[in-house]
């Protein structure tokens, strides 16, 4: 049989083009498997794995209070591993390298080389924790928000004294936003018995807030530390962890008291008490927590107490809604139980967590995860704060945030709906509105600025090698300045929103609020009343249609900039469907399409060559 050798060549050259992406998938030995760094204090030893980066370099996160002298490299596999050049044995310290500097690091395994550049990283001034799952992974527990594990944790501080350690009986996934968005996830964690962490008191319940939209890792504890400082109840105790999963860095948390009834966190009355929160009603019933439903809809779910009775549930339930019969009513009395709101509520309360979310700009405030709780004397408290990672003008989330400082934010809805809190009641209420304004120029304004001003650089030296760390872990790639220059926009956004706030709660300004629906985000404005909008608000097209104009959503007219605004509007953007940009898919597959063609036609040629020199 007489041999094409062209037909040989093509059928080669095909088999290569094929077995190419097969041997590029061959994946290196992963870092975890290379070597660890064992880190010792008081007796015990926590082993630290190294952790690659999308773009190839090689990390060892070292906890605050880390020896390097003492600190030895422990190998995990075989094949030979040089740092610099030299070759790197069990038990060598870190002494000789310096932080935040590249070494070279090759790693050579059965003929195989890995190379890369390996940098040590060193935290300050904040507490290490390390879990570690029964599993040794957290595949389990990322898998599905409710899926948790048994396992171990410790705790050490700053200066390397073991604060804590325990047994965990629930480590699990929690939140909503974050771990729907997010890689960084945040956890709650249960031990079998009360533990001290920190200082914050014994208990058994905690929480890990990632922060993960929030490069400053800031928000949370200005927002918790700020309210506790003004007396707001039972405002949770927090502390920055590193931490570290089964060994692995998983980044800068805030280690958070939980907000339920027990001794040290909501110590309100075992009998007459209740813990409440405002949420979604979909989360509710998907997450199967136990929630009270109003007569308009509005669910607060019960904390506290866990188990009741019929007869206290439906005393629960009477409660709030007899307040919420008062706050709607012109005249503010439940026409049921003829009490007015204000004889139901602590009115200081309520004001100073109104203040607290619209001054810091909380998305959130007056509408998830909105704690109250009911005490002896019989009245609804406002508190404890919760969730600020959306607030201090955060822009991480394009979709779900508010950057503009000249803007209300708490009450940014017109019209706002009872699902969505009870802002439009409470802010209709002259004795709110007269004691919000009282608070906010005789204390609240000055008590903002002098906390800021003070604490922010006290957490900006806590944290700042620490925030290095994270940035590297879980930003990589995307424009996130210094901790400095993330501390300044918060700082910036609270100042000229309290310039805001003041003309408007103090100097007699009047505004008119824009809100526009249905674009890829609401959007919310105000002016002065009786002037323009400065520009039109640019709404870019999207994938799935051509942004088609904003228009007045009672009258259904195209909104005229240059009309004089006299009373609050609300605009909904229009959208037609493009199938241009159906056809722009298409094309972006054509080169794809084109590349298997080519090598289809490669295969016909190399089988129709052979055939014919059969």
């Amino acid at each position: 049989m007489k041999k094409n050798w062209l037909a040989v060549l093509i059928m080669t050259a095909f088999l290569l083009i094929l077995l190419v992406p097969i041997t590029l998938a061959q994946p290196d030995t992963p870092e975890s498997e290379l070597f660890s760094v064992r880190v010792g204090a008081e007796g015990h030893n926590e082993q630290i794995g190294c952790w690659k980066s999308k773009t190839g370099e090689y990390y060892v996160f070292l906890p605050a209070y880390a020896d390097v002298s003492t600190a030895v490299f422990e190998l995990h596999t075989e094949g030979d591993l040089y740092i610099d050049g030299e070759k790197i044995n069990n038990g060598k310290t870190l002494d000789e390298y310096d932080l935040n500097k590249k070494y070279d690091f090759k790693f050579n395994h059965y003929g195989k080389e890995q190379t890369a550049d390996l940098i040590f990283m060193k935290s300050e001034n904040i507490a290490a924790m390390y879990i570690d799952t029964e599993s040794g992974n957290m595949d389990y527990i990322h898998s599905q928000k409710g899926n948790n594990e048994k396992g171990k944790a410790s705790v050490y501080t700053a200066s390397g004294r073991v604060d804590a350690t325990g047994d965990i009986e629930s480590l699990s996934g929690r939140g909503n936003t974050t771990w729907e968005k997010y890689d960084k996830k945040a956890y709650s964690l249960d031990f079998l018995t009360d533990v001290d962490l920190l200082g914050m008191g014994a208990a058994k319940r905690w929480v890990l807030f990632a922060n993960a939209g929030d490069p400053s890792n800031l928000r949370n504890k200005i927002a918790y530390d700020f309210a506790k400082s003004i007396g707001l109840g039972y405002s949770p105790d927090s502390r920055w962890v590193d931490l570290y999963l089964n060994g692995e860095y998983a980044g800068v948390y805030l280690l958070s008291e939980r907000n339920e009834v027990y001794e040290n966190r909501v110590e309100i009355s075992n009998v007459s008490g209740a813990l409440l929160s405002w949420e979604s009603e979909d989360r509710l019933n998907s997450s199967g927590h136990k929630y009270i439903l109003t007569e308009n809809g509005k669910p607060y779910r019960l904390h506290y107490p866990k188990t009741a009775s019929a007869e206290v549930l439906n005393s629960i339930k009477n409660k709030v809604q007899s307040l919420e019969n008062a706050l709607f009513s012109e005249d503010g009395i439940d026409p049921v139980s003829k009490k007015s709101w204000l004889s139901m509520v602590d009115l200081d309360s309520w004001v100073k967590k109104y203040l607290i979310d619209e001054a810091f700009g909380n998305l959130d405030g007056y509408i998830f995860s909105q704690y109250c709780y009911y005490d002896d004397d019989g009245l609804l408290y406002c508190g404890p704060v919760w969730d600020y990672d959306h607030a201090f003008g955060e822009d991480m989330d394009e979709f779900w945030s508010i950057t503009n400082p000249d803007t209300f934010v708490v009450g940014r809805y017109p019209n706002y709906s009872l699902d969505m809190g009870y802002t439009a009641a409470f802010l209709n209420k002259k004795e709110f509105t007269d004691r919000a304004k009282e608070l906010y120029e005789n204390e609240f304004s000055s008590q903002v600025n002098d906390f800021l001003h003070v604490k922010i650089p006290e957490y900006i030296k806590q944290t700042k090698a620490a925030y290095e760390m994270n940035k590297i872990r879980w930003f990589e790639g995307m424009d996130i300045g210094d901790l400095e220059s993330e501390a300044d926009l918060i700082l910036d956004y609270v100042t000229n929103h309290g310039k805001f706030l003041k003309s408007a709660w103090l100097e007699g300004e009047e505004y008119c609020k824009i809100t526009i629906t249905k674009s890829s985000n609401d959007r919310f404005y105000c002016v002065k009343k009786g002037e323009t909008l400065n520009e039109m608000p640019k709404i870019e097209n999207t994938d799935w249609g051509i942004f088609d104009g904003l228009y007045y959503i009672d009258s259904g007219e195209p909104f005229d900039i240059s009309k004089p605004i006299t009373e609050d509007i609300e605009l909904c953007a229009k959208w037609i469907d493009s199938d241009n940009n159906k056809l722009g898919d298409v094309i972006k597959l054509a080169p794809l399409g084109v590349f298997g063609l080519i090598l289809l036609a490669m295969f016909g040629v190399a089988v129709w060559q052979i055939k014919k020199s059969r």
